[in-house]
């Protein structure tokens, strides 16, 4: 996983996979609110799929810390148990 460098409010973090970059979105989506999208192949390159994020004035520092704390939770459970992707998704 990769963040991409961007010196605008929009970021992306490489998430390599459809159904992985969708899941790690609906999660952070459902979970935690959090306005998210994923942008998938055949619109980025294959392996290159990325969550779209885009940063606002009126977000603080701790949804911003919470969303990375989010992410980062579920991409190492990600790299525990790989079919995990539907259940996490379903939340």
């Amino acid at each position: 996983f990769e963040l991409l460098p961007s010196p605008s409010p929009i970021q992306a973090v490489v998430v390599p996979g459809n159904e992985r970059c969708i899941s790690v979105c609906q999660y952070l989506r459902n979970v935690g609110m959090f306005d998210v999208y994923p942008i998938r192949t055949p619109t980025v390159t294959r392996g290159k799929e990325r969550i779209r994020i885009i940063l606002h004035s009126h977000n603080n520092e701790d949804e911003i810390r919470g969303l990375i704390t989010m992410m980062l939770d579920f991409l190492r459970q990600l790299l525990v148990t790989p079919n995990c992707l539907k259940l996490k998704a379903k939340l």
